[in-house]
């Protein structure tokens, strides 16, 4: 490495970005083109998200959602992300807060639901991928939702839309705003925000700077007041739950059929025994276990383990009510901008912001299994005593095996310490540049944007593999010290404390666990350069004007790096292991936008651009779009165009690590009479035993990696609207849209629930590995490219405002009717319509076929009132442990398929009210948020706490108070 390389990257990018600011304001001829002021009456011209290109009409082609700063101060949201989740466009399951088992602290937006959303801030992209994190609502101005492909102007990941924050750059004076928020349904889960934002103008610039703290406090299942959020339900009995609704074994003992099934890794230990045990009564079990809190000493104290979701006394883990539901956080973000204008024509520009953000999630504790994880070699045995294979277990002379001989598979749930992750990030973001006139009429902009990102992970509770080896290998009772040591008395083993699996919570004592934790640390690192620049200005006259042109260039330089645990790397730990990836993407792109007015009533637009990737490939995109207005209050637009995704480094080259999807083996015992014979036999070649395996748990593992021989995805979008202002009714608007996407080459891996199917369905068993008997061991999928994602639908937005004796009046309505959300897994598959139901099988979430927002501001004097409604609708929801041979079985027809389950729809209410202290400079505002106090909906196939925590509201009503002084 050289020296240059190990400086420090943030001191490293000011000295960078400093220096190409200054070289660009040497190469701008020093001639000056002062423009011409407008005559008084003319509109000010203005860039929208979409385009570079300025103009006066800000109704464009593309559909665009504005979300404004005041927007946003009357939700009482402190993380703008967690807003925009609740816009009707939204749909999926995107990353937030709630989001505890596969969250990382960090809040993302998916825009129809397509996983496919590019985050803009000033136009700019960002290192984190699009962190609302690290965008504190103090510093935007507003929010433009692009909800069109836009990679003609922005590149790679624009598929779906784009979501571009506006920060306040003419803000001045001082504002500081307090703000704390809670529930009513839990004890904790309190939530304090603090602002500051300054901004001064000068004869020749501005400046802004500000600085936003926010804390969040954790809530765990268990301290909600919902029943399934402390038990791990599923529905057992599709025939019932038809005719009577849901129902436990309490309320009906004949009927029920809902019931608590959790994990085979359960407090007490469960053991596998050799073929030839000595044990002959327990040699029929699969696995053998005690009642809770008996002596797990005493082998008189053991039996069958029970593991039958359909028996609501089943020994399972519930591993719910430790879980959390909204995940903590602490978070400081500062912002800074200033421009400073060089002469008439010239100015220079730049911001910088620092984030830095503590998260936390905390999963049940150690779901110990020597079939995945370390432990100490034995020899499998068949019923005659024949060697079969060799597997992590439990020493036969282990002093706390009460069987003396060796366990061959040791389940645990390992209550004594928690499961926590953290992360400690870093992020830092520089941009500088200048702007300004060439010509009267040609504009032009030169920047350098550099970001750069650091996270430090930390697992905690996970245990070294090592130890667990010498912990659970031979050990004895030293007569002299009355220890337990590790070893034989002629070869002890010095330095080492003996494990006791062998009983329930207490028998890992204080002093096992120091001997075998260890806590494991992952490093990530972004680093981005992006050099930009383009210029845009008027061609030539056309009947309806004169036509438009932006064309520019733009340089982009992606290193990213993961450098995991070297105990995860060596898979010598406990948890999900697997190896690093690290690398260095460029990608060179040259772009061109165009608008022709042809007439006064018609409008073109036309964009494109090309990228070319060091890695992973090119791609040129195009754009056309069409405005024309026969009225003057009505405008009908449409836009077509091409967008892709280049596959990033992890996608392409990751190497192959643990995941554990929720999903069910058609080759199990439970499903096998449904199976057909042919079937049944493609089980059979595959290893499973005649009549299926026992599947003790709702998850099983998969094996997910990288492929370096992936294409870029290529998307194609279609968006056809109106947009009208009726004369006779003033102050009122509407918009509609129909907006179709369609996204090829998809890349992913095909979902556990497929590749299981097709072992039973097509005999396609080469990704599925299996212990003997059948049991899996593990299910290979890397990523590919695969088939298509479709989606379509129309939006709405009505506006109206009114002036009356009684207050000034502002209403605002946008309702998204979702009218076909289809997914080809591969080329070859039939297509699963994902409209109306909840997804568990491919990028997950709820996709319900309306969704919509009111909003009903009144304000009067000093007061100001807003009422919101947020109407999700009605879905169905898959059942986990039925289904049509590992398809989603919502995806053909929900409303004729029993093991489908209506999800009603859900509205919630919100009111807010502020009042601004005469003379004084402060605005007081208070909120109640849902209102109604309604409850988050039961989702058997839900994986994060039985619902959808990225779709629905999760504690009930809540209230916030706000505090803002002007100075």
């Amino acid at each position: 490495m050289s020296t240059l390389d190990k400086r420090n990257p943030i001191a490293k990018a000011v000295r960078t970005a400093l220096f190409a600011s200054a070289a660009a304001s040497l190469v701008v001829a020093p001639n000056t083109y002062a423009a011409e002021e407008e005559e008084e009456a003319s509109e000010q011209r203005v860039t929208i998200t979409g385009s570079r290109i300025k103009r006066t009409d800000i109704e464009g082609a593309n559909p665009v959602t504005i979300i404004t700063n005041e927007d946003i101060a009357r939700t009482g949201v402190t993380n703008v992300g967690e807003l925009l989740q609740r816009l009707p466009e939204v749909t999926g399951s995107p990353l937030s807060t709630t989001i505890n088992n596969g969250g990382n602290g960090a809040v993302t937006i998916d825009l129809r639901g397509l996983n496919r959303t590019l985050t803009l801030v000033n136009g700019r992209r960002t290192p984190d991928g699009g962190d609302f994190q690290t965008i504190p609502a103090a510093m935007i101005e507003r929010v433009e939702v692009l909800k069109d492909g836009a990679s003609a102007v922005y590149g790679s990941d624009a598929i779906a839309g784009v979501v571009n924050i506006i920060t306040r750059k003419d803000f001045t004076g001082m504002e500081l705003t307090a703000q704390t928020s809670d529930f009513s349904n839990t004890d904790a889960g309190k939530q304090d925000q603090i602002s500051l934002v300054v901004g001064s103008d000068s004869d020749r610039g501005h400046y802004l700077l500000g600085i936003d703290w926010s804390k969040q406090e954790g809530i765990f299942q268990s301290e909600t007041p919902w029943d399934f959020m402390q038990n791990s339900f599923f529905f057992i009995d599709p025939d019932s739950l038809a005719q009577f609704g849901p129902l436990l074994q309490s309320q009906d003992p004949v009927n029920f059929n809902l019931s608590s099934f959790g994990s085979s890794r359960i407090q007490q230990g469960n053991f596998n025994l050799n073929g030839n045990t000595a044990f002959t009564a327990l040699a029929g079990c699969g696995s053998v276990t005690t009642d809770r809190f008996a002596d797990g000493s005493n082998t008189a104290n053991y039996r069958c383990y029970n593991g039958s979701f359909l028996d609501p006394n089943n020994d399972s883990y519930n591993y719910a009510p430790v879980n959390y539901l909204q995940t903590p956080y602490e978070r400081t973000n500062l912002f800074f901008e200033a421009d400073y204008e060089i002469n008439e024509n010239h100015t220079f520009f730049t911001e910088m912001r620092v984030n830095q953000r503590i998260s936390q999630q905390q999963l049940a504790p150690v779901p110990y299994d020597t079939q995945f994880d370390p432990g100490y070699q034995v020899d499998v045995l068949d019923a005659t005593g024949a060697f079969v294979r060799t597997a992590n277990g439990i020493s036969g002379q282990n002093y706390y095996n009460p069987f003396n001989e060796d366990i061959i598979r040791s389940r645990r749930r390992m209550a004594e310490s928690a499961r926590i992750f953290t992360q400690d990030v870093t992020q830092f973001q520089y941009v500088a540049g200048i702007n300004g006139y060439l010509t009267e009429t040609w504009e032009y902009e030169l920047s350098y944007n550099y970001g750069y990102r650091h996270r430090t992970d930390q697992d905690f509770g996970q245990y070294s593999g090592e130890r667990l080896s010498l912990a659970l290998g031979p050990s004895f009772l030293d007569a002299t010290t009355g220890n337990v040591v590790c070893g034989t008395p002629t070869a002890p083993i010095a330095d080492c404390v003996s494990l006791n699996l062998f009983g329930d919570t207490g028998t890992v004592t204080q002093e096992m666990l120091d001997y075998i934790q260890v806590t494991l640390v992952d490093q990530f690192t972004t680093e981005q350069e992006i050099y930009n620049g383009f210029v845009t200005g008027e061609m030539f006259e056309l009947p309806g004007g004169t036509a438009g042109v932006s064309f520019g260039f733009e340089h982009q330089k992606l290193k990213t790096d993961f450098e995991p645990d070297s105990g995860k790397e060596t898979e010598s730990v406990t948890g999900n292991t697997g190896a690093g990836v690290g690398g260095v993407v460029t990608n060179q792109s040259i772009f061109a936008e165009f608008i022709f007015p042809v007439i006064d009533e018609l409008e073109l637009s036309l964009g494109v651009r090309d990228d070319d990737y060091s890695i992973g490939g090119s791609a040129t995109s195009t754009q056309f779009g069409v405005k024309f207005r026969p009225l003057d209050t009505l405008l009908i637009r449409a836009t077509v165009g091409e967008s892709f995704r280049a596959p990033s480094t992890g996608e392409l080259f990751s190497p192959a690590g643990d995941a554990f999807p929720q999903v069910q083996d058609p080759c199990n015992q439970a499903n096998w009479a449904n199976l057909d014979a042919t079937q049944q036999a493609n089980c059979i070649a595959s290893g499973v035993a005649d009549g299926g395996w026992v599947q003790s748990d709702s998850q099983l593992r998969a094996r997910v990696g990288g492929n370096p021989d992936l294409n870029p995805e290529t998307g194609e979008s279609l968006t056809v609207g109106v947009a009208w202002n009726p004369d006779f009714i003033e102050n009122f608007s509407v918009t509609v849209d129909y907006w179709d996407i369609e996204v090829d080459d998809i890349i992913s891996s095909l979902s556990a629930g497929t590749l299981l199917a097709n072992c039973a369905n097509n005999g396609d068993c080469s990704t599925i590995t299996r212990f003997p008997g059948g049991a899996i061991d593990s299910i290979a999928a890397n990523n590919q490219n695969l088939g298509r994602r479709e989606a379509s639908g129309i939006d709405w937005n009505f506006r109206y405002s009114m002036e009356t004796d009684i207050g000034s009046w502002r209403f605002n309505l946008l309702y998204s009717m979702l009218d076909n959300r289809t997914e080809f897994e591969s080329a070859t598959a039939e297509p699963w319509e994902l409209a109306g139901t909840f997804d568990d099988v491919t990028i997950g979430g709820a996709f319900p076929e309306d969704k919509a927002q009111l909003a009903v501001d009144w304000s009067m004097g000093d007061f100001n009132v807003s009422y919101s409604l947020d109407f999700i609708g009605s879905i169905y929801q898959n059942l986990s442990f039925f289904g049509v041979n590992g398809e989603p079985p919502c995806s053909v027809d929900a409303t004729d398929i029993a093991t489908c389950y209506k999800v009603d729809s859900q509205i919630y209410h919100d009111l807010v009210g502020t009042y601004t202290i005469p003379d004084f400079g402060t605005r007081v505002t208070v909120g109640i948020t849902n209102l109604t106090d309604e409850e988050p909906p039961f989702i058997d196939s839900g994986f994060n706490a039985s619902t959808d925590p990225s779709t629905y509201r999760l504690f009930g009503q809540g209230w916030f108070l706000r505090l803002t002084h002007d100075f």
